[in-house]
């Protein structure tokens, strides 16, 4: 295997922004509440893929790159709060890249990270056990894909209604992740027999407030996508997504600029 450095920014960058097919929609009528659920001692698994394709300047000159993710979560509901929230455990585990179809070492990016956290019913988070080692933007990559994305809407909604939320966390090399998420419901649609809410996602992420030594000093996602929710469990089921990523940033003293589309699925585990 060799070493990957700036395709671990691009890895963690899109985690970011997990969101799903198409098909039969219901476009029932009345509002439908959306929450995040779960029985105490329950497991669900995803397996994550990403595949970036673009290039990567470096020194002024262009190399035409094709990296591909893969990792697998999984999401356990711990304990009952008040007011409907969760106490949530949340591993993700990561195999190593591949670049241009060879493996790379996985250096200083962790194989696991695993987060406890307190689930609100529409997704807002208020961490229990930050990880070490400044491994948090990790974590809230990850719940981010396999437990609060999609951040659902805080009021009961129609078919065809729009919500918006905003978060933000500070990045490791200085500023802060800034990012926003707006939802649509556009109605039910049956998945493998189970009665799905199809949500439309679509958003972006942007670096804010980078200082100038900082290793990474421009960081823009943007994606959209589709969700699907199962409404009883309360759980997402799958989703895939679509969009672009541009990132300036330095590998010692050489600037670096990537110019990526990328395409993401998210899915139940062991299912092809």
């Amino acid at each position: 295997m060799k070493k990957a450095g700036l395709p671990y920014i691009l890895m963690a960058a899109a985690l970011v922004a997990a969101s799903c097919g198409t098909k039969n929609i219901s476009m029932d009528t009345g509002t439908v509440s959306l929450v995040y659920g779960g029985v105490p001692g329950s497991s669900k698994s995803w397996a994550m893929e990403q595949t970036f394709k673009g290039k990567i300047m470096s020194g002024g000159m262009p190399q035409l790159v094709v990296i591909r993710a893969h990792a697998s979560l999984t999401e356990t509901i711990e304990e009952d709060g008040d007011s409907g929230w969760k106490k949530v455990r949340l591993a993700t585990m990561m195999q190593p890249l591949e670049v241009n179809g060879m493996l790379m070492e996985m250096g200083a990016l962790p194989p696991s990270v695993e987060t406890v956290s307190m689930r609100s019913p529409s997704g807002e988070v208020k961490e229990l056990e930050k990880p070490p080692d400044g491994r948090d933007v990790l974590a809230w990559v990850a719940r981010s894909l396999g437990s609060t994305f999609p951040i659902l809407p805080p009021v009961p909604v129609n078919p065809g209604e729009t919500w918006e939320k905003r978060t933000e966390i500070a990045a490791p090399s200085g500023g802060t992740f800034e990012t926003v998420t707006i939802g649509v419901f556009e109605g039910f649609e049956d998945v493998d027999g189970v009665r799905c809410a199809r949500l439309k996602m679509e958003g972006g992420v942007n670096l804010a407030g980078s200082p100038k030594d900082a290793e990474v000093s421009f960081f823009r996602l943007q994606y959209k996508g589709v969700v699907r929710f199962d409404r009883a469990a309360g759980r997402v089921v799958d989703s895939t997504q679509s969009g672009n990523l541009n990132v300036r940033a330095r590998m010692g003293k050489a600037p670096v600029e990537a110019m990526m589309l990328f395409e993401s699925t998210l899915k139940p585990a062991g299912v092809k």
